[in-house]
């Protein structure tokens, strides 16, 4: 699984041919949430703090991850996403 991203204390990955909607999973404390690209919406959300540094990092780099979903559709490996939330 590709990682995108570490700031924060989180990690930022995407899955190989996963599921739609678009997202992104966090990993914090050894525990992975996954997070809608477009929306920011979360099954399982991330305590307060990491939910609101988790989404102001997904809007700031949105077509970043946009494109990397589509790369991880083709099973091909994305760029890491470089900068600050």
């Amino acid at each position: 699984m590709p990682e995108l991203a570490r700031f924060a204390g989180l990690i930022i990955q995407m899955y190989f041919d996963d599921h739609a909607p678009p997202h992104f999973h966090v990993r914090h404390n050894n525990v992975i949430y996954a997070m809608e690209i477009e929306t920011g919406r979360m099954k399982v959300p991330l305590p307060r703090g990491d939910a609101k540094t988790a989404d102001e990092w997904r809007v700031a780099h949105k077509d970043e991850l946009l494109a990397a979903w589509e790369m991880v559709q083709q099973r091909i490996m994305p760029p890491p996403i470089r900068g600050n939330y």
